[in-house]
């Protein structure tokens, strides 16, 4: 019996440590392949420019939210924000095994994709839906700027939580083809300035910026998707395509598999391919 109580007070105590609020130190990793060991995969021409502008983009979005809250004045303590990359050869599995890794807060990727997996750079590599890890500890989002990897009818979205990515909060993506090209670039930094500054929900930054300018403006037909299990955090329901970034969960969040459901949101913009 006491062994019993004690199980159900520890699980207690861990679900209430998660809090809320604003990240005061922020990290931000990019992983972006643009050519492939031995060519395995067919070049791709922007990748790297893409989590380049990116990159800046999330660092200007930063600054206008500490100034639009008054961040930098005396007596407030602004979001600090810190970066890393990964380019061709250095988007390996180790990479995003390592214990640096686990300390990124938001991950985005860009290179191919396929049902369920990303591919690395190296030979035959991949990371599944099934690949194995232990969490990603400080990593709350992930965005996979890959085709297909959540196409709908052909992928299941729920292993991703329990391997690699287990804790993140939300995972962004496609379940079509994606599009990422000098002309419509401007969608990603588009998202950074909606979620960061601007105070969106996730999935409504996210969406937006891709019908707005890969959709209407590129003329791309396109299918993005965000993934996420839901359920009870400090007595509170938690549904992750609504959470913003100044009122985020400051944890990984149903670490224990003590989520409700499944859950995924998808807009068709247009006839996509898949």
């Amino acid at each position: 019996m006491k062994k019993y109580f004690f199980v159900i007070m520890l699980s207690i105590s861990n679900t209430f440590a998660i809090t809320q609020g604003r990240l005061l130190n922020f990290k931000f990793a990019t992983y972006a392949i643009d050519n492939y060991q031995n060519n395995w995969q067919s070049p791709l021409t922007c990748s790297v420019q893409i989590a380049d502008s990116l990159r800046l983009a999330v660092n200007l979005s930063i600054v206008a939210m500490n100034l639009a809250h008054g961040y930098y004045q005396i007596g407030a303590t602004p979001t600090t924000v810190s970066f890393n990359y990964y380019v061709d050869t250095g988007v390996r599995l180790v990479n995003f095994l390592s214990q640096n890794a686990k300390n990124y807060n938001f991950i985005f990727y860009r290179g191919h994709g396929a049902p369920d997996e990303i591919t690395l750079w190296n030979t035959n590599a991949v990371i599944a839906n099934t690949t194995s890890g232990n969490g990603v500890g400080n990593t709350y989002w992930l965005w996979l700027s890959a085709c297909s990897v959540f196409r709908n009818g052909y992928s299941d979205q729920d292993p991703w939580f329990d391997g690699v990515f287990k804790g993140v909060h939300s995972i962004l993506g496609f379940s079509s083809i994606s599009f990422g090209n000098i002309h419509v670039i401007w969608a990603y930094e588009d998202f950074a300035t909606r979620w960061f500054s601007g105070n969106e929900k996730i999935w409504d930054a996210y969406y937006i910026s891709i019908m707005n300018i890969i959709h209407t403006q590129g003329g791309y037909d396109i299918e993005p998707k965000i993934v996420y299990r839901y359920g009870y955090i400090n007595g509170n329901f938690f549904d992750p395509w609504e959470e913003k970034f100044l009122n985020a969960y400051l944890g990984p969040v149903f670490y224990n598999n003590d989520y409700d459901g499944i859950g995924s949101r998808w807009i068709t913009l247009g006839t996509p391919t898949y």
